[in-house]
């Protein structure tokens, strides 16, 4: 790819050469150890991509695990130990950073939508899992295609967001942020329903990020995909998962034989309180209204 960009081999020259990030590139500037209070013996690696060190700090590491991010945007990732072939081109596939590889789904609207409401509604957070729970599976009709910022999964960047079944008798403020809950969790399902069913494995989704921290929400996570999730007990999954990554190699480097697997296990926590199984009847009527759901992105934002 750099080459097609510059024959010359000029960029190529400026470019830093490619590491793991498995391996101490070296100690940290003296400058920076003095400012900062640093021995000046601290090591220095590569990290990576903020999916990829959400996976880790969920300890999503092992073949058929997965994680799922529940923050302004949402992200699900399932840990896989062969490279899956013939994936659909939205899937992006990261290299897991001990072994493996990462298939992953990510929309642009999650938690942004029901903030959206809570602004317009003038309400408080507490208010907007009060108003999640007082909905009914499937919002007394009201659906909403949340794609106020565009959409990357489905991949719908021009679109824009539309509500949809509204009437006299269910237009509510609990029906419409139900709605906006609900159509985030399809989406997410659109995206993973793309991954191989063939790389999962039967264990709770693990879930993070702030909107897992709600348990109306995570059930109609649960309720939708049809399987327990679980919230970890961290709220910053990336930044926890580069502290996993820092501590797996500063202990190689002293000698210490661990793999980053070994390291998560240790240390990372799931809060059980906050696990979340499905309800038999309710994941039939969920099954019912996502297959409505992808048949209304098939004719109303795909057909020509």
């Amino acid at each position: 790819m750099v080459e097609a960009i510059d024959p010359s081999g000029t960029l190529a020259r400026a470019l830093p050469p490619i590491v793991s990030s498995r391996k101490p590139v070296g100690t940290v500037r003296q400058t920076v150890a003095k400012e900062f209070g640093f021995s000046p013996r601290t090591l220095v690696a590569c990290g990576s991509g903020d999916n990829v060190m959400g996976a880790v700090g969920t300890a999503s590491v092992i073949p058929g695990r997965v994680t799922m991010g529940l923050g302004t945007s949402g992200v699900i990732n399932l840990h896989s130990d062969i490279l899956p072939n013939d994936l659909d081109r939205s899937i992006q596939v990261f290299c897991a950073l001990d072994e493996g590889w990462l298939p992953t789904t990510c929309t642009m609207n999650a938690t942004s939508s029901t903030s959206l409401l809570q602004r317009l509604f003038e309400i408080k957070i507490e208010q907007v899992e009060a108003l999640i729970s007082e909905g009914t599976a499937g919002a007394d009709g009201v659906r909403i295609f949340p794609y106020f910022n565009g959409e990357r999964m489905p991949p719908l960047p021009q679109a824009r967001a539309v509500m949809k079944g509204l009437s006299f008798d269910n237009f509510t403020r609990a029906n419409l942020m139900r709605a906006a809950a609900e159509s985030v969790a399809f989406s997410l399902k659109w995206g993973f329903d793309k991954i191989p069913g063939k790389l999962r494995k039967a264990e709770p989704f693990r879930l993070t990020g702030g909107g897992a921290n709600s348990g109306a929400w995570r059930q109609i996570l649960a309720d939708v995909f049809d399987t327990e999730v679980v919230r970890v007990k961290w709220d910053e999954g990336g930044a926890f998962g580069a502290a996993l990554l820092a501590l797996t190699v500063d202990q190689r480097q002293k000698g210490i034989s661990t793999t980053l697997k070994e390291v998560c296990n240790q240390y990372v926590d799931l809060d059980y309180g906050k696990s979340t199984r499905p309800t038999a009847n309710v994941s039939s009527i969920y099954r019912e209204l996502y297959e409505e759901f992808c048949e209304t992105l098939k004719v109303e934002f795909f057909d020509d």
